[in-house]
């Protein structure tokens, strides 16, 4: 889960901020939700440290097969597509309950 300090923050602006104060170290920059990412500020290694940080910060687990750019081309698509490996990891918790 995120941590308790951007905890308040919505999922996007958390991604954005990591994106880019800790992969681009560009945090004076803008980052539209539809801002490709690949184009100006993504490249093979971030990416991978990218895959890293939503693994361990929200609990979720990310397939090779699912890092395309049909989840990582721009700030929404990547917010969507963490928020519904988060709702489907979560799921099976609450099923226990």
């Amino acid at each position: 889960m995120p941590s308790d300090a951007s905890s308040a923050l919505s999922l996007a602006e958390q991604l954005r901020r990591y994106i880019l104060h800790e992969l681009a170290a560009l945090p004076d920059r803008s980052l539209g939700e539809d801002t490709p990412l690949f184009e100006s500020l993504l490249d093979s290694t971030s990416v991978l440290a990218l895959v890293n940080y939503l693994e361990e910060s929200f609990a979720i687990e990310i397939r090779d097969s699912e890092v395309v750019p049909a989840n990582f081309s721009t700030l929404r698509r990547l917010a969507a597509f963490v928020a519904d490996k988060s709702e489907r990891a979560a799921a099976p918790l609450a099923a226990q309950r």
